[in-house]
């Protein structure tokens, strides 16, 4: 389902049947990616989006997407687009 991701980790570890150990090193193998890297990822992805097809509030946008702390999600969304969220935002308007 569509927004799984806005839930974290508890939530992706709910849907399956395995333990977060296997989960975890199985995304590691897979992916090259943590479980938190892999959550962090969708939604810096999900705020890239939301970004250049909305007009929504960038604060509303980070908490919408599942972040609880706005500087932690800039900062990784800085280092993801290089570039922090309203510079990325007047960039593809």
């Amino acid at each position: 389902k569509n927004g799984n991701f806005t839930h974290g980790i508890e939530r992706l570890l709910s849907l399956c049947d395995k333990s977060r150990e296997h989960i975890s090193r199985s995304m590691k193998k897979y992916t090259g990616q943590t479980l938190s890297e892999f959550v962090n990822d969708l939604r810096l992805k999900f705020i890239a989006n939301m970004l250049k097809n909305s007009n929504h509030d960038i604060a509303d946008i980070v908490y919408e997407s599942g972040f609880g702390n706005i500087s932690w999600a800039s900062e990784l969304f800085r280092k993801k687009y290089g570039l922090p969220p309203l510079k990325f935002r007047r960039s593809h308007t």
